[in-house]
């Protein structure tokens, strides 16, 4: 789970910083930077996939495709229970 109080995530025997979305807000809510995409959990647990704006002439970058793969994958409660499976440690006695 990322959170202000978690900066950093484990998984398996591995520490990954957990990066702080931009703090500009407005009356709608959080803005996320120009030119980004994202995949956002909302409060009630729901996925919400942006898309920032590009050309119509390219291909997606492969880190777009895989939040794109995500969203679709999470349907699947084998699948999300796999990859929640991932961040649990091995007991170390």
């Amino acid at each position: 789970m990322i959170s202000p109080f978690m900066p950093h995530l484990a998984f398996k025997d591995k520490q990954y910083k957990a990066h702080a979305m931009t703090r500009i807000t407005a009356d709608h809510g959080t803005v996320i930077p120009d030119g980004t995409s994202a995949l956002i959990v909302d409060q009630t647990g729901k996925l919400n996939f942006y898309l920032a704006r590009g050309s119509n002439d390219g291909e997606l970058p492969t880190m777009v495709q895989l939040l794109a793969a995500v969203l679709i994958r999470s349907k699947d409660p084998n699948w999300v229970a796999e990859m929640i499976s991932k961040f649990d440690i091995p007991d170390q006695t």
